[in-house]
């Protein structure tokens, strides 16, 4: 492993909360982040030329990252 980011995103308004048993992040926890774009702008730059990259739910990583 090169390097780790770890960072809380701020979901888009109206987004539900299914699984906060799970992990514990509910609305609360997530208020004060920044939203996913603000927090592509830093990471971006990490990740160009990767050509590996972990993903829990890669799949859907994947499409997210690309909108960016």
């Amino acid at each position: 492993m090169v390097g780790e980011h770890e960072t809380l995103i701020r979901p888009p308004p109206g987004t539900s909360f299914d699984f906060v048993s799970l992990h514990g992040i509910g609305p609360e926890t997530v208020a004060g982040a920044r939203p996913f774009a603000a927090v592509w702008r830093s990471v971006r730059p990490l990740v160009e030329g990767v050509w590996f990259f972990a993903a829990h739910n890669a799949a859907f990583e994947r499409r997210v990252l690309r909108a960016c």
